[in-house]
């Protein structure tokens, strides 16, 4: 996939409480056209499903893979190694070209998703559970999503910015206090997994077609504002 990489930094306005200082993005190249003309090899995802568009989007980008050459399971949970492999695939790293050294004791640098781990973590993106480990194989929480992709915010310097106001869910007491702030800031940039009832269920478990449709999302954002800035510097 593409990537269009800006190194420009902003000071923006956060939240009340929100103390993330802006985030940073590299916004990918739309490619509706490609995703449109993506040829669907997967027997569980169907043009009538809800998510249909968002994989077509995230499997024409080259951000996701199937689970099996016919299979994408889009019901399946994110892991936190997928996770950090999707990041690092929107980044534009190319994978293998380089032995990552071993950050953590349960990531071994050769595994499919030990490149991008590694440079997650030294990025700030994801921690360890202690104890010098990682726990590839646990799944991610939407909270969890909210707070990596607020940090890979961070990391690229997206130059966003937000009202103050915040903003209380029905369920605002299941959000843990350090998904907070990340939890203002992606639902602020319209990209925070959300149920029809305006409930966000923090502490359910993200599948890949939730993760597919956040980053549909994030990728179309964060291309927005990179272009509004160079408008406006142009300008």
């Amino acid at each position: 996939m593409k990537t269009v990489k800006h190194m420009l930094s902003l000071t923006l306005v956060l939240v009340l409480t929100l103390s993330l200082t802006l985030v940073p993005v590299r916004a990918a190249e739309e490619t509706d056209g490609a995703a449109e003309a993506w040829k669907n090899p997967f027997a569980d995802v169907r043009e009538t499903d809800a998510f249909y568009g968002d994989v077509a989007f995230v499997c024409a980008e080259g951000l996701f893979n199937g689970t099996a050459a016919d299979a994408f399971e889009p019901g399946a949970s994110m892991s936190r190694a997928m996770l950090a492999v999707v990041l690092y695939r929107l980044e534009g790293r190319p994978e293998g070209t380089a032995r990552p050294k071993q950050v953590f004791t349960d990531v071994d640098p050769d595994s499919w998703y030990g490149p991008a781990v590694a440079w997650a973590a030294e990025g700030g993106l994801v921690k360890g559970i202690g104890g010098g480990l990682f726990d590839p194989d646990e799944s991610v929480t939407r909270q969890d999503t909210a707070v990596v992709l607020a940090r890979y915010t961070e990391y690229t310097k997206l130059p966003y910015a937000v009202t103050m106001q915040f903003i209380e869910f029905p369920d605002q007491d299941k959000v843990a206090g350090y998904a907070s702030n990340a939890i203002q800031l992606t639902n602020k940039l319209g990209v925070l997994l959300r149920d029809a009832d305006g409930q966000i269920a923090p502490t359910r478990i993200a599948t890949r077609a939730e993760l597919a449709g956040m980053l549909h999302r994030y990728v179309l954002m964060a291309k927005s504002m990179w272009e509004n800035q160079d408008a406006q510097n142009a300008g």
